[in-house]
C-alpha cells in the first residue's frame, strides 16, 4: 500500500483521525445543504411550523423534544433551516461519539472503536440520506446510542447518578420518537438474559431512572391520553410472507452498504465470533438476543397492524449492531492493513457525500418537475408581497411540498398553519392583518380547493369554493428556465381568524 495511503488509513483510524473526519463531513455536508439548497424538505417544514409555540404536543405521530429543540435554537437563529440543521448536526454528532464511547468499551482496541465509530458514513441512511430528512430518526438514534453507553457505565461502574442519567436519556428518547419503548424493551430483555448486566441492572436503584423517565414523561403523557385515538388493529392474523419479506430487505437495505465494506475488507469476519471465555462474547451474544428481540417485535407488530411497510428508515434501531460487525472483525483478528483500508474507505464515503451534494444541486433539476430543495422560496415570497401581502396568516396546501415551512422563513412576522396539520394553530401574531391561502399551481390541479377548504373549517373564513385565485412565480434554481408557479387567495381585510 502506498505510503501516504497507509498513513491516511493509519490516521483515519485514531481517536482524533475518526473525530476530525466526522466533524468534518457533517459540517461540511450541512453548510452545502444551507447555502447550496433554498427549499427544505418535508420533516425540516414540518418542524418550523410546530416551532411556532410551545405545547406539550404537535401530533400523535410524533413526540416534540425535536420541536423543543427548534423553538430553543430559533431564539438564536431566527425560525429558519439553520435551526433545524444546528439540531441535526448537534444530535448526529453526540450520535457518533457515544457510538465511540460503547465501542471503546466492549472492543477494548481504541483502533477499532474510532473506525467503529466513524462507520455510519457508510450507511446510506445516515451518511447521506440523514441531512435532507429525518429529524425524528436521527434525534432518537443518538438516545439509542446514549442508553447503551448509560448501561454498560451501570454495569462497569454503577453509580446513583448513572441511574439518573438513564432515566433522562429513557425520558429523551421517548420524547423523540415512540418506537424508542421498542429499543427500550429489546435492550431491557437482552440484559436480562446477561448475568453480568442482570445483577447491576436490575436493582433498587433502576427505580430512581423510572422515577425521572416518569417525571420528565408526564405532562406529554397528559396531552397524549387527552389525544390520541386507538385504532383498530383488526385480527391476529399472522405475518404474510411479503411482509416478512420486505422486513428482511428493510433490514439488510438501512445496514448497506456498511455490511458489504465490511465483509469485503474483512472476509474472514464473516464466519468469526469471539472466545466464550472473554467479555466481547457476553456482548455479542447481548447484540445477537437485542437483534432478535426487535425481528420478534417486528413481526407480532406486522401480525397485530397489518402493516408491511416497516420501511427501510424505520431501522435505524439496528445501528448498536456496528458494534456487533466488529466484535466479529476483532475475532478474526484483523491486519492492520486491512484496518487502513478500512480507514481509506471511510474516507471515500465522506468525500462521495461531499461531491454528490454538489452533483444533487447541478443535475437534480434537469431531471425533474418540481424539485422540492431547489424551489426559489425567497422569490415565490417577494412575489407575494409585490401582490399585497405584508403580514397576518398563511394557511399553506403541504403536498408534494413543504411550502408552510418554507414560506414561515420567508415571513417571520407572520403565523403559518398547514392543511396537514390543521390543528397545529400557533396563536396570532401581535400585529395580526391579512389572510393569504397558498398551494401549488401543478397540472393535476390540486391544493386549491383543498386549502380553501380546510380555512372554512378550521379558521371559518367563509372563502366561496369556486375562487380561482391568482398565482405568481419564479425561475426553479438551476432549473434552466423552469418556472414554478403558486396559486393563492389575499384577503386584505382578513377572514375569520385567519387574519
Amino acid at each position: 500500500m502506498n505510503i501516504t495511503l497507509a498513513r491516511t488509513g493509519d490516521f483515519v483510524g485514531s481517536g482524533r483521525g475518526a473525530a476530525a473526519l466526522v466533524g468534518g463531513s457533517l459540517t461540511i455536508l450541512f453548510v452545502l445543504r444551507i447555502v447550496l439548497f433554498p427549499g427544505i424538505g418535508g420533516d425540516e417544514g414540518e418542524q418550523l411550523v410546530f416551532s411556532q409555540f410551545f405545547d406539550w404536543g404537535y401530533q400523535v405521530r410524533n413526540p416534540p423534544l425535536i420541536t423543543w429543540l427548534v423553538i430553543a435554537v430559533s431564539q438564536v437563529t431566527g425560525p429558519t433551516a439553520v435551526a433545524v440543521a444546528v439540531v441535526k448536526i448537534v444530535a448526529l454528532g453526540l450520535m457518533y461519539t457515544f457510538l465511540w464511547k460503547c465501542a471503546l468499551h466492549v472492543l477494548q482496541d481504541a483502533r477499532l472503536a474510532a473506525l467503529a465509530a466513524a462507520s455510519p458514513l457508510t450507511l446510506y441512511y445516515i451518511g447521506w440520506d440523514a441531512i435532507f430528512g429525518y429529524t425524528h430518526s436521527i434525534l432518537v438514534t443518538m438516545f439509542y446510542v446514549a442508553t447503551l453507553w448509560l448501561v454498560i457505565r451501570i454495569e462497569t461502574r454503577g453509580k446513583r447518578r448513572d441511574f439518573v442519567w438513564l432515566g433522562v436519556v429513557v425520558a429523551g428518547g421517548l420524547l423523540s420518537k415512540y418506537v424508542f419503548a421498542v429499543f427500550l424493551l429489546a435492550l431491557l430483555a437482552a440484559c436480562a438474559g446477561d448475568r453480568t448486566l442482570r445483577q447491576r441492572l436490575f436493582q433498587p436503584a433502576l427505580l430512581i431512572s423510572l422515577l425521572v423517565s416518569t417525571v420528565l414523561l408526564f405532562p406529554h403523557m397528559m396531552w397524549l391520553a387527552n389525544t390520541i385515538t386507538l385504532p383498530d388493529g383488526g385480527p391476529l392474523t399472522g405475518p404474510k410472507v411479503s411482509d416478512v419479506t420486505h422486513l428482511i430487505f428493510a433490514i439488510i437495505g438501512f445496514l448497506s452498504p456498511f455490511w458489504l465494506v465490511v465483509f469485503g475488507i474483512f472476509p474472514t469476519s464473516i464466519a468469526a465470533r469471539p472466545d466464550v471465555a472473554t467479555d466481547e462474547y457476553r456482548y455479542a451474544t447481548l447484540l445477537e438476543r437485542y437483534f432478535l428481540i426487535l425481528c420478534a417485535v417486528a413481526l407480532v407488530a406486522i401480525a397485530l397492524f397489518h402493516n408491511g411497510r416497516l420501511r427501510t428508515h424505520y431501522m435505524f434501531i439496528l445501528l448498536p449492531l456496528i458494534i456487533y460487525f466488529f466484535l466479529k472483525i476483532k475475532a478474526a483478528p484483523p491486519r492492520h492493513d486491512r484496518c487502513q483500508l478500512f480507514g481509506i474507505t471511510l474516507l471515500v464515503f465522506a468525500a462521495l457525500s461531499i461531491v454528490g451534494m454538489v452533483v444533487k444541486f447541478v443535475a437534480e433539476p434537469l431531471k425533474c418537475d418540481r424539485c422540492q430543495h431547489h424551489i426559489p422560496y425567497q422569490e415565490l415570497a417577494s412575489a407575494l408581497r409585490k401582490a399585497g401581502f405584508v403580514r397576518g396568516t398563511i394557511v399553506a396546501y403541504w403536498h408534494p411540498d413543504p411550502i408552510a415551512g418554507n414560506l414561515r422563513i420567508q415571513f417571520k412576522d407572520s403565523r403559518v398553519i398547514s392543511t396537514k396539520h390543521p390543528m397545529v394553530q400557533p396563536p396570532p401574531g401581535r400585529h395580526p392583518g391579512q389572510c393569504v391561502l397558498v398551494w401549488p399551481v401543478s397540472d393535476a390541479k390540486v391544493g386549491r380547493g383543498s386549502t380553501i377548504a380546510m380555512a372554512n373549517r378550521y379558521l371559518g373564513t367563509s372563502i366561496p369554493a369556486q375562487t380561482s385565485g391568482k398565482e405568481v412565480s419564479a425561475p426553479l434554481k438551476m432549473g434552466r428556465g423552469k418556472q414554478v408557479a403558486l396559486g393563492y387567495i389575499l384577503v386584505n381585510s382578513g377572514a375569520g381568524t385567519c387574519r
